[in-house]
């Protein structure tokens, strides 16, 4: 499979992980983080990165069977983590393929290529908040 085929794949998985939630339980995801700051919530995501990625790769049948997964409050949270975690992911395949980082290039064409990646990838801009409303995270 292409990396662009994997980033397709990851747009497919954020799109199920927001669908998800009923608008109700965005709603009490958006009102439990009102407040929160973004720097509390990266701090929150990287403490919590490992179970982030494990609830971003599992199946929805997987993720309904996980008892450390079924708390409300946390499971709203794990799904909002999931799906920046793969927007990011999805991004960096996507920089990786247009930027044609493959094996058996010349070693200083794949570093700049890696740069020309990196540097498409500060450009992007993330959304924070994939749901309908207003963010709950206060500008800094």
């Amino acid at each position: 499979m292409s990396l662009s085929r994997y980033a397709l794949e990851c747009r497919k998985l954020i799109e199920e992980l927001i669908q998800s939630l009923t608008k109700e339980d965005a709603e009490n995801l958006r009102q439990s983080l009102g407040g929160v700051t973004q720097a509390a919530w990266q701090a929150w995501t990287t403490e919590n990165s490992a179970a982030i990625s494990r609830y971003a790769a599992a199946s929805p049948s997987e993720r309904k069977k996980r008892k450390e997964w079924a708390e409300p409050g946390l499971h709203k949270q794990l799904v909002l983590a999931a799906i920046q975690h793969l927007q990011r992911g999805e991004a960096l395949l996507l920089e990786i393929s247009h930027n044609q980082l493959e094996p058996g290039i010349g070693y200083r064409s794949m570093a700049a290529a890696a740069g020309d990646a990196y540097q498409g990838l500060l450009k992007r801009q993330f959304q924070d908040w994939p749901f309908d409303g207003p963010r709950p995270f206060p500008d800094e």
